[in-house]
């Protein structure tokens, strides 16, 4: 029975040590493949042709996977730090040699993290001719944390197409994904979001993300839209429609806000008062005096304070260009000692 104990001991020591082995080979030998793929994309990129030597070594890469997948990682690589018809280049060559296919296969497994990087290559690489395809996967795509990935990408390559898809996504829009989304269309340059009516019919976290887009794309038009939510039984929505119109510096909706402060819920109410706050006009100013006097303690407390705030703002606009002056005099004068 010891005999058999030994034999065994032995057995599974030589399966890790040549398990550890085996993971040093490759690890040296990608090592060495990563050198010659930097070499090559430079050679690809900076000179009019390749040499025989470099033809060969293409050759080469293309006829394993590994090899490939790791010539891919070093174009993702570079082309991140290269702009214009380089980027472009690089883009032309992952799509011609039909790398994009070995970044597809990935999105088509049944693997969650093969699926990611998948569409992370195709993203990176601004493969446009993959999205027909990807939409077909996405359609079929059960898990909807694996859905917002797919609307990324979308989103990513194809502003308009994707965030279409979104709006019809029966899907929960996390803060983190709408944050991540608004931050692509801000890269892109992407202002033509659909109108905020489309968000609000699908309600839930579409009609959240709708308004931040509306802050967003500085969407003026939406005001009436927005003061209208108020009317809703969503609090949540109530305040992220309030915090939209602080950010369009809506100012000339405070009559609106005031006629509706009074059918609002407690949190609504405090909401509202912080908006005027923001819009600092005589008539705001007048509403929050009476608010001083309210029933409520707190209504009282939250108001005197809005007051004070917006006091202390009118008193450093007043103060600031006398400081000023008095800065630029002593500046002179510093200057002519």
């Amino acid at each position: 029975m010891s005999f058999f104990l030994v034999l065994l001991s032995l057995f599974f020591f030589w399966v890790v040590m040549s398990s550890r082995k085996s993971k040093e080979r490759l690890a040296h030998e990608k090592s060495i493949l990563v050198e010659r793929c930097r070499e090559f994309i430079s050679e690809l990129v900076f000179e009019d042709s390749l040499c025989k030597e470099s033809k060969k070594l293409e050759h080469y890469l293309f006829s394993s996977k590994f090899r490939s997948q790791i010539l891919l990682e070093e174009l993702i690589t570079l082309h991140k730090s290269l702009k214009g018809e380089l980027a472009y280049f690089l883009e032309g060559y992952y799509i011609n040699k039909n790398l994009y296919k070995l970044s597809f296969s990935k999105v088509k497994s049944q693997n969650n993290y093969d699926i990611i990087e998948g569409l992370y290559e195709l993203s990176e690489l601004n493969a446009k001719v993959a999205i027909p395809m990807v939409i077909k996967i996405y359609k079929k795509q059960q898990e909807s944390e694996m859905k917002n990935y797919f609307l990324e990408f979308l989103i990513n390559q194809s502003p308009k197409e994707g965030i279409e898809e979104l709006i019809k996504a029966s899907t929960f829009l996390s803060d983190w994904f709408q944050i991540k989304v608004i931050n692509i269309l801000k890269d892109r340059n992407f202002i033509d979001v659909p109108k905020l009516s489309k968000w609000l019919k699908r309600g839930g976290s579409h009609a959240i993300f709708g308004c931040r887009l509306v802050a967003y794309a500085k969407k003026h038009s939406e005001e009436g839209e927005l003061i209208g939510i108020l009317s809703s039984g969503n609090d949540s929505l109530k305040i992220e429609a309030l915090k939209t119109l602080v950010a369009l510096e809506a100012k000339q909706t405070d009559e609106l806000l005031i006629e509706n402060y009074f059918n609002q819920s407690d949190l609504v109410q405090k909401e509202i008062l912080l908006t005027l706050t923001q819009f600092d006009t005589d008539l705001n100013i007048g509403f929050l005096n009476k608010c001083k006097v309210a029933k409520e303690r707190e209504t009282r407390l939250f108001a005197k304070n809005a007051i004070r705030k917006i006091n202390r703002a009118k008193k450093y606009f007043e103060v600031q260009p006398q400081a000023n002056l008095a800065y630029n005099m002593t500046e002179k004068f510093k200057k002519v000692s």
